[in-house]
């Protein structure tokens, strides 16, 4: 491990890679970082919205382990057009912007962004991913994620919006922003 921090944390903390294979062979150990090719039929943000929401009810349909925690089945999420607005507007703003985060450049939060398209919550989450160009590749990684699967898995979570935003010229060309919410009563 010092090896690999001495040597090849550039590369290994490069975001222009955004998957990773390791293997082992006796002493031997290969370590390969890619970055997939955007498909053609990756469709529009709100095709792959309908997707995302199909695979995240899916893995919400059967108990799950996120980390050290074990979640029961948790009841399906809809769409919520207001929450939609708010994580294509994230995404947008990361892509257009060249930065990873949940806090925008202009220090807004998940919350604040949600508000600003109408949305009044009394619970809310997010998870965000940049360089998966697929709804499977990006909802398996917030899977392998604990706290991303967390927020898949949190039953309070009755809503959700889910978008990407593609910018070839940045650092991870496509950024993806799901937002998870329960409104107020």
């Amino acid at each position: 491990m010092g090896l690999l921090r001495e040597r090849y944390c550039e590369a290994l903390m490069s975001p222009q890679f955004s998957d990773i294979g390791i293997s082992r062979e006796g002493r031997t150990w290969r370590i390969v970082l890619a970055q997939p090719l955007l498909p053609a039929d990756l469709g529009g943000w709100r095709e792959a919205a309908e997707e995302v929401l199909r695979l995240v009810n899916e893995a919400r349909s059967t108990p799950r382990t996120c980390g050290q925690d074990r979640y029961a089945r948790a009841p399906p999420l809809a769409v919520d057009a207001r929450l939609a607005a708010a994580a294509l507007a994230h995404s947008r703003d990361m892509a257009t912007r060249g930065y990873f985060a949940h806090a925008a450049k202009d220090g807004s939060v998940v919350g604040d962004r949600a508000a600003r398209e109408g949305y009044r919550w009394r619970l809310i989450g997010e998870n965000i991913a940049a360089g998966q160009g697929s709804p499977k590749h990006v909802v398996a990684g917030w899977l392998a994620s604990p706290q991303h699967c967390v927020n898949i898995m949190k039953p309070g979570f009755t809503e959700m919006g889910v978008a990407y935003f593609l910018n070839p010229q940045s650092t991870r060309v496509i950024y993806w922003t799901q937002v998870f919410a329960a409104p107020e009563r």
